[in-house]
């Protein structure tokens, strides 16, 4: 998707700072995947306590019993 973005010169000079040859796309687009990836592990945390986990849980063997049952797709 092609924008234009006004952002400030010190902020993407200090995330430029140790890149290398890094190109102002690259560090913006490094940039959002870190927000996406935060905000997953954000949801992820949220979920802390909501979500019961079994161990020793085979989702290989509840696959075959769902297809012996249901017969495969």
């Amino acid at each position: 998707m092609r924008m234009t973005l006004n952002l400030p010169d010190e902020l993407i000079g200090a995330a430029m700072e140790g890149k290398g040859k890094a190109t102002k796309i690259s560090i913006i687009v490094e940039a959002l995947k870190d927000y996406v990836r935060h905000k997953k592990r954000e949801e992820l945390i949220s979920l802390s306590g909501k979500i019961s986990f079994v161990n020793g849980f085979d989702p290989e063997a509840l696959r075959d019993l769902e297809e012996a049952e249901l017969g495969p797709h």
